[in-house]
C-alpha cells in the first residue's frame, strides 16, 4: 500500500467489515472501530476520527499511542 491514499485503504478495509459482518460495525455492532492503516500511505498525517461517528483512523505506530487513541475517541464523542 506504499503511496496509496489513506482514504482508499480505509474504504477498503471499511468494506470488509461490512462484508464480514453483514452490515456497517457502527450499527448496534460496535460502539468504536478503531482502524490501524499499515505504514507508507500517502501524506504525512498521524490519525483522524469523524464527528459523532464510531470511525477513527491511525496511521502505523500511532496505534500504539493512548494519548492519540483517546484523542480520536473525543471527537467521536463530539468532544
Amino acid at each position: 500500500m506504499i503511496g496509496v491514499a489513506d482514504s482508499t485503504v480505509r474504504n477498503a478495509v471499511t468494506s470488509a467489515l461490512n462484508t464480514q459482518l453483514g452490515q456497517n460495525p457502527c450499527n448496534n455492532i460496535a460502539d468504536h472501530v478503531m482502524l490501524c492503516l499499515p505504514p507508507g500511505t500517502s501524506g504525512s498525517w498521524i490519525a483522524y476520527a469523524y464527528i459523532n461517528s464510531c470511525i477513527s483512523v491511525y496511521n502505523d505506530d500511532w496505534c500504539q499511542s493512548p494519548s492519540g487513541l483517546l484523542h480520536e475517541i473525543g471527537h467521536n464523542l463530539n468532544l
